[in-house]
């Protein structure tokens, strides 16, 4: 698998992810636990996985730090999305 492969399907993922936990926040009419949730799913399975692409110089430094820029981005855009941006401060 190329590197650019590895980090576009990884996040489709995150993306995926997030859909998902928006989904739900909208249908329960809240969403401060479903943005903790989806935050804590990315840091325990995106960032150790992209960590590992770094270590085994699979990907590059910067690649690896645009993928982390990428993810609080959209931890960040989910937290507005779901209204909750100004509880969780």
């Amino acid at each position: 698998m190329s590197k650019s492969k590895a980090l576009e399907d990884e996040k489709k993922i995150i993306l995926s992810w997030k859909e998902s936990y928006l989904r739900m926040a909208r249908e329960s009419g809240g969403g401060e636990w479903l943005v903790k949730d989806f935050e804590s799913d990315v840091d325990e399975y995106a960032f150790p996985y992209v960590t590992r692409l770094y270590q085994s110089k699979i990907i590059s430094e910067e690649e690896m730090k645009e993928f982390l820029d990428f993810c609080q981005t959209q931890i960040m855009e989910l937290r507005h999305l779901a209204g909750e941006e100004d509880k969780d401060a």
